[in-house]
Protein backbone atom coordinates (compact mmCIF):
# COMPACT_ATOMS: atom_id res chain seq x y z
CA UNK A 1 0.00 0.00 0.00
CA UNK A 2 1.32 3.42 -0.96
CA UNK A 3 0.74 6.36 1.31
CA UNK A 4 1.57 10.02 0.82
CA UNK A 5 3.58 11.00 3.85
CA UNK A 6 3.24 14.07 6.02
CA UNK A 7 6.34 15.89 4.86
CA UNK A 8 7.77 19.31 5.63
CA UNK A 9 9.23 21.83 3.16
CA UNK A 10 12.87 22.86 3.17
CA UNK A 11 12.47 25.91 5.40
CA UNK A 12 11.22 23.68 8.23
CA UNK A 13 13.81 20.97 7.71
CA UNK A 14 15.50 20.00 10.96
CA UNK A 15 19.07 21.32 11.20
CA UNK A 16 20.09 20.18 14.67
CA UNK A 17 23.07 17.87 14.11
CA UNK A 18 23.11 16.98 17.82
CA UNK A 19 23.55 13.29 18.54
CA UNK A 20 22.74 11.86 21.96
CA UNK A 21 23.83 8.49 23.27
CA UNK A 22 22.86 7.56 26.83
CA UNK A 23 21.88 11.18 27.50
CA UNK A 24 25.36 12.55 26.67
CA UNK A 25 26.54 14.53 23.67
CA UNK A 26 28.73 12.57 21.34
CA UNK A 27 32.02 14.22 20.40
CA UNK A 28 32.72 14.89 16.73
CA UNK A 29 35.87 12.74 16.90
CA UNK A 30 33.73 9.81 18.04
CA UNK A 31 31.23 10.38 15.23
CA UNK A 32 33.97 10.52 12.58
CA UNK A 33 35.76 7.36 13.76
CA UNK A 34 33.03 4.98 12.59
CA UNK A 35 30.43 5.29 9.81
CA UNK A 36 26.90 5.70 11.11
CA UNK A 37 25.56 4.23 7.87
CA UNK A 38 26.63 2.72 4.58
CA UNK A 39 25.02 3.38 1.20
CA UNK A 40 24.61 0.88 -1.61
CA UNK A 41 23.34 1.94 -5.03
CA UNK A 42 21.33 -0.59 -7.03
CA UNK A 43 19.94 -0.81 -10.53
CA UNK A 44 17.20 -3.42 -10.36
CA UNK A 45 18.90 -6.57 -8.94
CA UNK A 46 22.46 -5.38 -9.60
CA UNK A 47 24.47 -3.48 -7.03
CA UNK A 48 26.49 -0.85 -8.85
CA UNK A 49 29.77 0.25 -7.30
CA UNK A 50 31.09 -0.43 -3.79
CA UNK A 51 29.36 0.40 -0.53
CA UNK A 52 29.79 4.04 0.47
CA UNK A 53 30.47 4.63 4.20
CA UNK A 54 29.11 7.86 5.71
CA UNK A 55 31.08 9.48 8.53
CA UNK A 56 29.74 13.03 8.47
CA UNK A 57 26.33 13.88 9.89
CA UNK A 58 24.97 14.59 6.40
CA UNK A 59 25.69 13.45 2.86
CA UNK A 60 24.42 14.22 -0.65
CA UNK A 61 23.58 11.55 -3.23
CA UNK A 62 23.29 12.88 -6.79
CA UNK A 63 23.98 12.31 -10.48
CA UNK A 64 24.48 15.93 -11.56
CA UNK A 65 27.73 17.67 -10.63
CA UNK A 66 27.54 19.50 -7.33
CA UNK A 67 30.11 21.33 -5.26
CA UNK A 68 31.18 19.51 -2.14
CA UNK A 69 31.50 15.86 -1.25
CA UNK A 70 28.99 13.06 -1.49
CA UNK A 71 28.09 9.98 -3.48
CA UNK A 72 28.19 10.81 -7.20
CA UNK A 73 26.12 8.16 -8.94
CA UNK A 74 27.19 9.33 -12.40
CA UNK A 75 30.74 8.26 -11.56
CA UNK A 76 29.67 4.64 -11.10
CA UNK A 77 26.97 4.31 -13.80
CA UNK A 78 29.52 2.80 -16.19
CA UNK A 79 29.99 -0.19 -13.86
CA UNK A 80 26.64 -1.51 -15.08
CA UNK A 81 27.64 -2.76 -18.50
CA UNK A 82 24.12 -3.57 -19.66
CA UNK A 83 21.54 -1.22 -18.09
CA UNK A 84 17.92 -1.62 -19.12
CA UNK A 85 16.14 1.12 -21.05
CA UNK A 86 14.11 1.91 -17.93
CA UNK A 87 17.30 2.32 -15.92
CA UNK A 88 18.82 4.64 -18.51
CA UNK A 89 15.70 6.83 -18.50
CA UNK A 90 15.45 6.90 -14.69
CA UNK A 91 19.09 7.93 -14.32
CA UNK A 92 18.21 11.18 -16.10
CA UNK A 93 15.63 11.98 -13.40
CA UNK A 94 17.96 11.67 -10.40
CA UNK A 95 19.59 15.07 -10.96
CA UNK A 96 20.43 16.73 -7.64
CA UNK A 97 19.20 13.60 -5.88
CA UNK A 98 18.75 13.72 -2.13
CA UNK A 99 20.37 14.75 1.14
CA UNK A 100 20.62 12.30 4.01
CA UNK A 101 21.10 13.64 7.53
CA UNK A 102 21.50 12.09 10.97
CA UNK A 103 19.69 14.23 13.55
CA UNK A 104 19.02 13.93 17.28
CA UNK A 105 15.65 12.24 16.67
CA UNK A 106 16.59 10.04 13.74
CA UNK A 107 17.56 10.05 10.07
CA UNK A 108 16.06 12.57 7.65
CA UNK A 109 15.89 12.63 3.85
CA UNK A 110 15.40 15.78 1.77
CA UNK A 111 14.37 15.33 -1.87
CA UNK A 112 16.49 17.70 -3.97
CA UNK A 113 15.57 16.20 -7.34
CA UNK A 114 12.78 17.31 -9.68
CA UNK A 115 10.99 13.94 -9.41
CA UNK A 116 9.34 12.13 -6.52
CA UNK A 117 11.26 9.53 -4.57
CA UNK A 118 9.71 6.53 -2.83
CA UNK A 119 10.75 5.40 0.63
CA UNK A 120 10.44 2.14 2.56
CA UNK A 121 11.45 2.16 6.23
CA UNK A 122 10.77 -0.06 9.27
CA UNK A 123 9.74 2.96 11.36
CA UNK A 124 7.21 4.27 8.82
CA UNK A 125 3.91 2.50 9.49
CA UNK A 126 5.27 -1.02 9.84
CA UNK A 127 2.41 -3.55 9.81
CA UNK A 128 3.10 -6.12 12.59
CA UNK A 129 0.72 -8.77 11.19
CA UNK A 130 1.94 -8.87 7.60
CA UNK A 131 5.52 -7.81 8.25
CA UNK A 132 5.26 -5.37 5.33
CA UNK A 133 6.16 -1.69 5.19
CA UNK A 134 4.10 1.03 3.58
CA UNK A 135 5.72 2.85 0.66
CA UNK A 136 5.85 6.62 1.17
CA UNK A 137 5.99 9.08 -1.72
CA UNK A 138 8.24 12.07 -1.06
CA UNK A 139 7.70 15.01 -3.41
CA UNK A 140 10.48 17.33 -4.64
CA UNK A 141 11.53 19.96 -2.12
CA UNK A 142 10.16 18.06 0.88
CA UNK A 143 11.80 16.24 3.79
CA UNK A 144 10.85 13.19 5.80
CA UNK A 145 11.99 11.53 9.01
CA UNK A 146 12.69 8.14 7.45
CA UNK A 147 14.13 6.46 10.53
CA UNK A 148 12.74 7.46 13.93
CA UNK A 149 15.01 6.43 16.80
CA UNK A 150 12.12 6.37 19.28
CA UNK A 151 9.96 4.11 17.10
CA UNK A 152 12.87 1.79 16.30
CA UNK A 153 13.39 0.61 19.88
CA UNK A 154 10.31 -1.71 20.00
CA UNK A 155 11.23 -3.05 16.55
CA UNK A 156 14.73 -3.94 17.74
CA UNK A 157 13.23 -5.85 20.66
CA UNK A 158 10.83 -7.65 18.31
CA UNK A 159 13.72 -8.69 16.07
CA UNK A 160 15.85 -9.88 18.98
CA UNK A 161 13.04 -11.76 20.72
CA UNK A 162 10.76 -13.23 18.09
CA UNK A 163 11.61 -12.13 14.57
CA UNK A 164 15.34 -12.47 13.92
CA UNK A 165 14.85 -12.02 10.17
CA UNK A 166 13.12 -8.68 10.58
CA UNK A 167 15.35 -6.06 8.95
CA UNK A 168 14.92 -3.00 11.15
CA UNK A 169 18.14 -1.16 10.27
CA UNK A 170 17.72 -0.58 6.54
CA UNK A 171 15.92 2.13 4.57
CA UNK A 172 15.30 1.79 0.83
CA UNK A 173 14.76 4.72 -1.54
CA UNK A 174 13.72 4.44 -5.18
CA UNK A 175 14.32 7.34 -7.57
CA UNK A 176 11.22 8.34 -9.59
CA UNK A 177 9.60 4.88 -9.56
CA UNK A 178 7.37 3.41 -6.87
CA UNK A 179 6.90 -0.22 -5.94
CA UNK A 180 4.51 -2.35 -3.94
CA UNK A 181 0.82 -3.20 -4.10
CA UNK A 182 -0.20 -0.03 -5.96
CA UNK A 183 2.47 -0.29 -8.65
CA UNK A 184 3.41 -2.69 -11.40
CA UNK A 185 6.77 -3.19 -9.69
CA UNK A 186 6.10 -5.43 -6.69
CA UNK A 187 9.60 -5.40 -5.17
CA UNK A 188 12.26 -2.74 -4.80
CA UNK A 189 14.60 -4.95 -6.86
CA UNK A 190 12.29 -4.27 -9.81
CA UNK A 191 13.01 -0.53 -9.56
CA UNK A 192 15.46 0.92 -12.12
CA UNK A 193 17.52 3.06 -9.70
CA UNK A 194 17.38 2.74 -5.93
CA UNK A 195 19.44 3.33 -2.82
CA UNK A 196 19.89 1.11 0.23
CA UNK A 197 20.72 2.89 3.50
CA UNK A 198 22.21 0.48 6.04
CA UNK A 199 22.42 1.88 9.56
CA UNK A 200 25.57 0.62 11.24
CA UNK A 201 24.96 1.13 14.94
CA UNK A 202 21.99 0.74 17.29
CA UNK A 203 19.95 3.95 17.43
CA UNK A 204 20.37 6.03 20.56
CA UNK A 205 17.64 6.19 23.18
CA UNK A 206 15.58 9.38 23.40
CA UNK A 207 17.41 12.15 25.27
CA UNK A 208 16.63 12.56 28.96
CA UNK A 209 15.05 15.95 29.61
CA UNK A 210 15.49 17.18 33.18
CA UNK A 211 13.12 19.75 34.68
CA UNK A 212 14.47 23.27 34.94
CA UNK A 213 15.41 24.58 38.35
CA UNK A 214 13.18 27.30 39.72
CA UNK A 215 15.27 30.10 41.18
Amino acid sequence: MMKKSCCIPLFKWCKSFLLRFDGRRKKKSQIDSFPWCKLAYWEECLRVGPQFPVFDSSVDVFSEFLKGSGLSLSSIFTQNKNPSSSTRETRKKIGRGLSLSQESNGVWIHNKSSSAIFVNSPTLDFHPLTGKFIIHKLLPGHSLLVFDYGVSQPLLKRRNNSAPRLDVCSVRVSFAKGWGANYKRQNVTNCPCWLEIMLQSPPPPPPIILPEKIS
